[in-house]
């Protein structure tokens, strides 16, 4: 049976908790095609930030956008699935990239320092080095 209207289908399930410790995603990028499984993603949480801590809906929504884009069909073929997530938190940000590498079994999440909010200053070069990460080509192989 053919299906001739758009199906709704979105593969990246519970990316949102509303209640206390609340978090989201506010903006994700998905590259078109087969040659890239790189995803982005600007997300919140309404916690305070520090260096030594990964929040718990930093990792969940990572991992959930990677399982999501390793049940995709186009991306099949590919062994890693990278993920860049710019994480908001009252004012601070950083910056996290991880990624699964299915030949070896393993999970490997970095994070920046935290990039303050505080004065005009600060604001302006987080969001030149936020804006030059999110906006930046994909990198590395995944095959």
């Amino acid at each position: 049976m053919l299906i001739d209207r758009p199906i709704d289908y979105t593969p990246y399930k519970d990316l949102y908790q509303y209640d206390k410790p609340a978090f989201g995603a506010f903006r994700m990028v998905d590259i078109a095609g087969r040659e890239f499984p790189h995803f982005k993603a600007v997300i919140y949480n309404d916690l305070e930030a520090d260096n030594e801590t990964c929040f718990r809906g930093e990792l969940l929504i990572s991992l959930r956008i990677m399982l999501g884009q390793l049940t995709k069909i186009r991306l099949v073929h590919h062994n890693i699935v990278p993920v860049l997530l710019i994480s908001l938190m009252g004012k601070h940000a950083r910056l996290l990239e991880s990624y699964f590498d299915s030949s070896s079994k393993s999970f490997v999440m970095r994070s920046s320092d935290l990039y303050e909010f505080s004065d005009q200053a600060s604001i302006s070069k987080a969001f030149k080095t936020l804006a030059e990460y999110f906006l930046g080509d994909p990198t590395g192989k995944t095959v």
